[in-house]
């Protein structure tokens, strides 16, 4: 019964999180997703879009972790009051 808003950007970036959540997704996979063309270079765009995403759906119960230098991880938790 609870919703947020996220642009298409942010979407893009969380549809591959949310579909395997509990599961590492690698930066190489989300990177391309975040800034089309890019291979390497967008590593900090792609954490701020993180940073962005991960407020957004923290009232949703869902939490996103960094594994360091890999990827993320979406948790799918309790829902806040």
């Amino acid at each position: 019964d609870r919703w947020v808003a996220v642009t298409p950007l942010e979407q893009r970036v969380l549809a591959p999180l949310l579909a395997r959540a509990g599961a590492m997704v690698a930066r190489a996979e989300l990177l391309p997703l975040a800034i089309p063309g890019a291979e390497t270079d967008g590593r900090r765009t792609l954490d701020r879009i993180v940073r962005r995403v991960r407020a957004r759906v923290a009232p949703l119960g869902l939490t996103i972790h960094t594994v360091r230098a890999s990827g993320f991880l979406l948790e799918m938790g309790v829902l806040p009051d």
